[in-house]
């Protein structure tokens, strides 16, 4: 059982550090990730300030962690995929 733990403990790190997939995009995978951003950024900007500052330092926690993980499994610094950074920096520009 605890096989299947780790394991859907790296499928949700590696969805919410590729930003639900879009990381994976061909073609510019930040710029991907920065429209996830804007797109998840609509209904966040029902809440009020508080909750959206809260939400956004929740996301960059847990999206530091996922990304780690992420960057060690395939074994680089810094890996393209990772896009979870421009989503929570959209959510601050905005």
């Amino acid at each position: 059982m605890a096989s299947s733990r780790s394991g859907f403990a790296a499928l949700a790190a590696r969805f919410v550090a590729t930003g639900a997939g879009s990381g994976y995009a061909p073609i510019a995978p930040g710029t991907a990730g920065s429209a996830v951003g804007l797109l998840l950024f609509w209904p966040l900007s029902w809440l009020p300030l508080g909750g959206q500052i809260g939400v956004a330092a929740a996301l960059f926690a847990l999206g530091t962690l996922a990304a780690s993980q992420v960057a060690a499994e395939v074994g680089l610094k810094d890996p393209g995929i990772v896009v979870v950074d421009e989503i929570v920096g959209m959510w601050i520009s905005l």
